[in-house]
Parts: structure tokens; C-alpha cells; sequence
């Protein structure tokens, strides 16, 4: 079968004894518009990985493995990304892994069990039919491929189903920041969520306004005092940004964007390991002016999935995504999502060394 020369193409490695990818059907799905290269055989990594993938999606939790198929990927193409399933929590699994995760891979998507009247446990066939994919899992991986295939990074929708309510404010002052606290607040309570779920909201939301109106603009600059103690602040117009709030009836997501496009790639991953390790209260604040890292690692905290999308100089967009389904006593007990997309297509630029 032949395929168009400029067709992207995705390698699957299904490592056997792993909670499993979805199956292959299913999966090409996912990677609509791209060519799917499937395997769960070792030795035919090599002449999969030398097809110049745009991406790498696998569950191995072996780090040799893991280490060769970044190695290769990234030497057929510089811009490869690697997306790792997890169905362990952080903290298990970077054993596993001998925390390399960081440096060899941008997306960690989390296979959570389908549970009864779950999306995922459908028969219909956008979503996996095996009982270990959940929908929140079908979502984030489907979501996750699409952007790097159609290169098309920015809004919280792309993690929300057809039909989502949807809610968008623009962020020009640091008077906005109440009434944006207020607005998230009821948007969660008139979507019919709890509590709990609308304060978590809100909470998240003081953190990324802070980070949009003080830290960014700081790191850019555009403030003459470099503080975030809640100076009166006006933004100029080229650097407002906005707020986005969207329920599908399951997720919960909460985005703000900047027009800065200043985030690096390691900063977010060196800042959400330390939120899954911190035994050390000291160890995660930061106190750098510029530094929104102790607001990040509240967001993910508060969330069951954090995206960070970044057009270097152009724009950053963080988004919170919130499982509402999710019991709260269950909350620290489950894998999480982690994911980093660098929009201008300089990926390895920001990578860290794979040695």
C-alpha cells in the first residue's frame, strides 16, 4: 500500500505485559491523517523509528527500551515527540524508569480503568473497547495525537467533547483577577458540580491569573517592579490575555493564555516532578520573582491533567484539566497527565541531554 510522501507517521510499540495500548483499529483512529505503525516486537523498532516518526506513542516501563526508541526516533527526526502511557502514579513508575522520564519523553497520558456507564466501555468506535481504557484516557491520547498531527496546539476544547459549554473572558488588569475568580467559581457551580470541584477551580485560576499578569509579563520585561504581591497592574494591549472555562459533563478544563511564549520546556517538567516529590516543602518554592513554579505546581495539584502549549515569543497556554468523575478520596491514588507541546516546531532546542 502506498502512502503520500508528506504523510506523518506515528510508531506504537506495545510492550507485552503492560497495561495495553488500544487496539490497532482503534488506535489508527487516534492518528487520523497520519500513517500508524504498530508493533509490539523489540527488533522491528529499529526499521519502524528510522520512518522519521512525528511521534512515538508506547507503555514500556523499561528504561533501556525507552532510551533506544528515543535515541532512534530523534535521530530519524529531531522533533519526535514520545507520549508514554502510565496506569502507575509518578511516583511508582520513575523507578521503574530511574527518572529519565523528564528527558525522554513530553507526554504522559494516564490509563486510568473504565468504570460502569463509562464512555470508554461503549461499543462505539472512537473509543477503545479493552475494560482498562477509560474514557478521561481515550480523550487525552486521541487529543494528544491530534495536535501533533494537524500541528494545531491552542484551546481547552480539544480535550472536551462536541457540545461542551464553553466560556471565554480576556484578562487586561490586575482588577480583572476578582471578578475572574468569581466567574470561575460559578461557571463549575451552574455546570452542576460540586463544591469542592468550583473552589478547586477557582483556586487554580488565582494561580494562572498571578502567572499571566505578574510572572510572564515580568520574565518579558514589561513591568518596571518585579513583584506579584498584587500591585495594581494594567496591561498594555498587545500583552492581555484570556481565560478559558469548559464543561463537557465529564472534564473540567480551565486555560489561561499569555502572549508571551516565554515557558521552557524543562522549567514545566522540572516544576511538576517536584510537585509529585515533595517531601520537602522547602525544595519546591520557588522564590524567584520571575519563577511561577510554586503556582504551577498548585494548578497540577488541584488538577488530574496539566498541558502546557508554547509558541516560543508568541503565546503560552496553560490548561487544568479536572475529572469530575474522580472521587476526591481517590485523587492522590491515581496516574495523572503531563503534557508539553512546543508549537514552533523547535522541540529539540529545549530538550534535555538523552544521556
Amino acid at each position: 500500500m502506498s502512502h503520500p510522501a508528506n504523510e506523518p507517521v506515528i510508531v506504537a510499540f506495545n510492550e507485552t505485559g503492560r497495561a495495553p495500548l488500544p487496539e490497532a483499529g482503534i488506535l489508527g483512529n487516534f492518528c487520523a491523517g497520519a500513517r500508524l505503525i504498530a508493533t509490539s516486537d523489540p527488533s522491528a523498532l529499529p526499521v519502524a523509528l528510522a520512518q522519521k516518526p512525528v511521534a512515538v506513542i508506547t507503555n514500556t516501563m523499561n528504561a533501556q527500551v525507552l532510551q533506544q526508541i528515543s535515541d532512534l526516533a530523534r535521530k530519524a527526526n529531531q522533533d519526535c515527540v514520545l507520549i508514554l502511557l502510565v496506569d502507575k502514579v509518578h511516583a511508582e513508575f520513575t523507578k521503574a524508569l530511574e527518572g529519565k522520564e523528564n528527558n525522554l519523553v513530553d507526554h504522559i497520558v494516564a490509563v486510568r480503568p473504565a468504570v460502569e456507564g463509562d464512555l470508554a466501555s461503549s461499543s462505539t468506535p472512537a473509543t477503545p473497547s479493552r475494560s482498562t481504557w477509560s474514557s478521561w484516557s481515550s480523550t487525552d491520547l486521541r487529543a494528544t495525537v491530534q495536535k501533533i498531527v494537524r500541528r494545531d496546539f491552542f484551546g481547552a476544547q480539544k480535550y472536551l467533547r462536541a457540545g461542551a459549554t464553553i466560556a471565554q473572558f480576556p484578562i487586561t488588569s490586575s482588577k480583572d483577577r476578582e471578578p475572574l475568580h468569581n466567574e470561575t467559581y460559578h461557571f463549575a457551580m451552574e455546570c452542576g458540580l460540586s463544591q469542592s470541584i468550583a473552589n478547586s477551580a477557582r483556586q487554580i485560576v488565582q494561580e494562572m491569573l498571578l502567572n499571566a499578569i505578574y510572572d510572564a509579563p515580568n520574565a518579558a520585561g514589561r513591568h518596571e517592579v518585579k513583584e506579584r504581591s498584587g500591585r495594581p497592574v494594567d496591561l498594555a494591549p498587545s500583552d492581555h490575555g484570556r481565560m478559558q472555562l469548559g464543561y463537557d459533563g465529564e472534564i473540567l478544563a480551565v486555560s489561561v493564555w499569555d502572549p508571551f511564549g516565554l515557558f521552557k520546556r524543562d522549567t514545566f517538567f522540572n516544576y511538576a516532578r517536584k510537585a509529585l516529590f515533595r517531601a520537602n516543602s522547602e525544595e519546591i518554592i520557588d522564590t524567584k520573582i520571575e519563577g511561577a513554579g510554586l503556582g504551577l505546581m498548585t494548578v497540577y495539584l488541584r488538577s488530574h491533567g496539566l498541558v502546557c502549549n508554547v509558541d516560543q515569543g508568541h503565546g503560552t497556554e496553560v490548561i487544568a484539566l479536572i475529572d469530575t468523575g474522580t472521587k476526591v478520596r481517590d485523587f492522590e491514588k491515581i496516574p495523572r497527565s503531563i503534557h508539553y507541546f512546543k508549537a514552533d516546531s523547535q522541540i529539540s532546542t529545549n530538550r534535555s541531554s538523552h544521556s
